[in-house]
């Protein structure tokens, strides 16, 4: 065998090599976000079971009711009604100092 040979062997070794290299690599690279994955989905699972369990916890707000509209044309006018009452109670006043 001469130089050159020798040489071309060496180059095939050291592209087996490299590629063996890269597969291992690739190998740990997906094993490591695996395991990270797993590691989040875990996390992940804790959280939402100590929110739920906070959210169980907590006493219920109260719910608000929404008035209806009878309701609020009932209010309204009431508020009117003073309103005028008081206007004419000033316009009364007015006309007696006036007089």
């Amino acid at each position: 065998m001469d130089s050159l040979d020798i040489d071309y062997e060496q180059q095939q070794i050291q592209c087996i090599v490299q590629t063996q290299i890269a597969q291992q690599k690739e190998k740990e690279r997906v094993e490591l976000l695996s395991i990270q994955k797993a590691e989040y989905e875990q996390a992940l699972k804790q959280d939402l079971q100590k929110d739920l369990q906070k959210d169980l916890q907590k006493e219920p707000e109260p719910e608000f009711e929404e008035p209806s509209l009878e309701e609020v044309r009932k209010v309204r006018l009431l508020r009117f009604e003073k309103i005028k009452e008081n206007q004419s109670k000033q316009l009364k006043q007015s006309k007696c100092r006036d007089k």
